[in-house]
Formats: structure tokens, C-alpha cells, sequence
């Protein structure tokens, strides 16, 4: 398990690298107005031909000390001010739930990773965590905040990945996406049928006992290409469907990626990013559990590609269960096989 830094020099250090390591990537730099109408200011931007960061201190003890880390997407408005897509603010010190951002470390390595607790604003009817938790596809972990408490939060990236680009651009297109699609009375996402979704029983790794704090740092990285993997998913599964008009797809909390026909659920996919046994046997229990109530429902496990794939396809057989593999190339593009 994650813990949460609550150590007022040790999150400024963080901070500091951060920008750094950003600044690293985005290249260039303007002068921009930021925010919305009536409520803006004028502010440096980083960007690059997809996505723009700014970043400044706020310290102001009625509004939560923090670190201010305001992140849109491109292209440029050509007047008025630029839309901030979402901020990932880190408080100065300690835990402060008002504040969305969290700066995270694993016990035993030297890995530092950002979380947001997915408080997603806007001002608008139907933004907000519960419904973005509900709709978004990337990964929600439990972070320890101390000996008694933790918190769970989305898991955007190490800020030390060579990824760390593609999976903040993912998590803050998905935001934006979020937002246009409640904006526009179009949310996508919803399942039409009911099904167990709502049972404590869950599968998680994250949660499971003795693991916790073991989890290796490579694994908590992969697992921020989540939700990269899984839009990859939808668009490939759409393609395969793409004879049938009446197909339409949906996540859950529980549930990667469904599919729907006619209303009916047919196929429910889960999503592992590493070949393991205990990844294998999270997915299986899983993609039984959540068809329990119709047998019918192809269940589909998504695996990575490895020198090994062919260890358990005897096992997959007798159960019953399709095998998709992925690839995730260098420049975070995902190439699927069944």
C-alpha cells in the first residue's frame, strides 16, 4: 500500500521535482490567462502540442496552504482565458481532505506517485466525485494516510515514469471528457441492466491482507496504464461490434468494460496489468462473481502479452473464459490480441 507524505520539507521536495521533471517534458512556455470567465489570472504555462501545466504557491491559511497544480488541454482558446481542465493541489503539510492531491510513496523504494481523491469541480449539476468515481476508468487505490486511516484516490503516475506525460494527459482528457459529456446531458458509461454491483464482495489486490505494503513498485506503475488500457479496450471493442447499431458499453466501479445489446448485457471484460498469479486469480473470481446472475455472459480476461501466456490456457479453456493480450508500446499505444 501507498502512504500518503505528510512531511512539510519532504512534500516541497517532491513538489520541486515535480516541476521539474515537468518542465523537463514541456518544452515550451507562454504567458496565459487561466481559469474561467470572471475568475481569472494571468499565469506562466508549460505545454506541449497536447497538454499545458501551471503551477505557483498558495499560502493562505483560510484557504488551505497548498501547492497549485492547474493542468488543461490544447489547442489554445485564440482570446478570453484557457480552461482549467482539473488541479492536482498538494497541501504543505499533512492530510487535508479539502485538497485534492496527494503525494504518495512506497514503503522500501524510492518511488513518489500522485494521486487525486477525484473531488472534481466545475460547478455544474452532476459533476462531483461520486458520479466521476462511478464513470471513470483508471485506477482507485486505498493510500495510507496513517497507522488507523487511509483514503482512497486515483492513481495517475510515478513522477518519476518516463510515462509520466502520457498518463497525466490521460487522466486530465478523461476529466475533460467527464465534464463535456455531463455538460452536454450525454453521459456515457451507464449500465442499463441490473447485475451484482453492489456487494461488498470485491476482488481487489490492494485489499488483500497480508499483501499490502509488499506490492512492488513496478506493479503500481503498471497499474496507472490502467485506464489507458481500458479506453484502448472500448474503442477496439466497438470496432469488432461495429456491424451491430445497438451495441453500446458501459464501466462500473467494479467492472472494467460491459457490453451491452439490446439492453442486454453479453460480455464483461477485467483488466489485470500484470501476469500473475494472484492477478489470475483476482480476474477469474471477478468475471464469475459479477455474471453470477446469467451464465450467458462471456467473460472476457485481458492479460498482458509475455514470453509465458500459454502457462494457464489449459485452466482458461475448462473454465470457459476468453483470453484478450495487450501490448503497450513506447508511445503508449495499445495493440490487442485474442
Amino acid at each position: 500500500m501507498l502512504v500518503a507524505i505528510k512531511n512539510k520539507e519532504l512534500i516541497a521536495r517532491y513538489q520541486n521535482e515535480f516541476k521539474t521533471i515537468l518542465s523537463e517534458h514541456l518544452k515550451e512556455e507562454g504567458n496565459y490567462a487561466l481559469g474561467h470567465q470572471g475568475d481569472n489570472f494571468e499565469h506562466t504555462v508549460k505545454f506541449n502540442d497536447k497538454i499545458w501545466w501551471s503551477s505557483f504557491d498558495i499560502d493562505d491559511s483560510e484557504t488551505s496552504p497548498r501547492f497549485w497544480n492547474g493542468f488543461g488541454l490544447l489547442p489554445f482558446k485564440n482570446t478570453g482565458t484557457q480552461d482549467i481542465v482539473v488541479e492536482i493541489n498538494i497541501p504543505h503539510e499533512g492530510i487535508n481532505g479539502r485538497v485534492s492531491g496527494i503525494f504518495a510513496k512506497e514503503p522500501g523504494t524510492n518511488d513518489v506517485f500522485i494521486l487525486h481523491r477525484g473531488r472534481i469541480g466545475g460547478g455544474r449539476k452532476g459533476i462531483g466525485k461520486d458520479s466521476f468515481k462511478e464513470w471513470y476508468r483508471g485506477s482507485w487505490i486505498q493510500v495510507s494516510e496513517d497507522k488507523k486511516k487511509t483514503c482512497e484516490a486515483i492513481l495517475i503516475t510515478s513522477i518519476y515514469s518516463e510515462n509520466v506525460i502520457p498518463n497525466i494527459y490521460n487522466f486530465v482528457s478523461q476529466v475533460k471528457q467527464f465534464k463535456d459529456e455531463v455538460t452536454g446531458n450525454s453521459l456515457s458509461r451507464q449500465i442499463n441492466q441490473d447485475i451484482p454491483l453492489d456487494s461488498p464482495l470485491t476482488f481487489d489486490p490492494e485489499y488483500s491482507g497480508s499483501k499490502k505494503g509488499k506490492r512492488k513498485s513496478t506493479q503500481f506503475r503498471q497499474e496507472c496504464n490502467h485506464g489507458i488500457i481500458v479506453n484502448a479496450l472500448e474503442k477496439w471493442v466497438r470496432c469488432k461490434y461495429r456491424k451491430k447499431a445497438k451495441i453500446s458499453t458501459f464501466n462500473t466501479q467494479l467492472i472494467d468494460l460491459g457490453i451491452q445489446f439490446n439492453d442486454d448485457v453479453i460480455e464483461i471484460y477485467e483488466i489485470k496489468t500484470s501476469f500473475d498469479r494472484q492477478s489470475i486469480y483476482t480476474g477469474i473470481g471477478q468475471l464469475f462473481f459479477h455474471s453470477a446472475d446469467n451464465p450467458r455472459i462471456v467473460k472476457n480476461l485481458v492479460l498482458p502479452r509475455i514470453d509465458d501466456n500459454e502457462t494457464f490456457s489449459n485452466i482458461f479453456k475448462k473454465l470457459n473464459l476468453k483470453i484478450i493480450l495487450y501490448e503497450l508500446d513506447s508511445e503508449m499505444k495499445v495493440s490487442f490480441y485474442e
